[in-house]
C-alpha cells in the first residue's frame, strides 16, 4: 500500500483546519516550551494544526489523528457557544 500524504486542509463542521508539517525549532517555538517529546499541536485561534516534519508517515498520521481530537473537542465547545439552545 502506497504511503497516504498529510492534507494541507480538513473540514470540519463550518470549520478549515490547516495543516501544516514543521521542524523541532519551530514546533516548540508554537508550543513556547523546549519539549523533546512534541510532536504535533493543536492552535484554536489560528486553526491550524503542526506535525514534526521528521516524523514517519505512520506517526504523522496517529498525531494528527490525536491534534483532531483536541481540535474537534474545541469546534463543539465554540459552536454550542455560538449557538446556544
Amino acid at each position: 500500500m502506497a504511503p497516504t500524504r498529510i492534507p494541507r486542509r480538513i473540514h470540519i463542521l463550518n470549520y478549515v483546519l490547516r495543516i501544516q508539517q514543521v521542524s523541532k525549532r519551530e514546533l516548540q517555538r508554537r508550543y513556547g516550551s523546549k519539549d523533546r517529546s512534541v510532536v504535533g499541536l493543536w492552535d484554536d485561534e489560528t486553526l491550524t494544526i503542526s506535525l514534526l516534519r521528521r516524523q514517519s508517515m505512520r506517526e504523522k498520521r496517529q498525531t494528527l489523528l490525536h491534534e483532531l481530537g483536541h481540535a474537534i473537542v474545541d469546534l463543539i465547545n465554540l459552536d454550542a457557544e455560538n449557538f446556544p439552545r
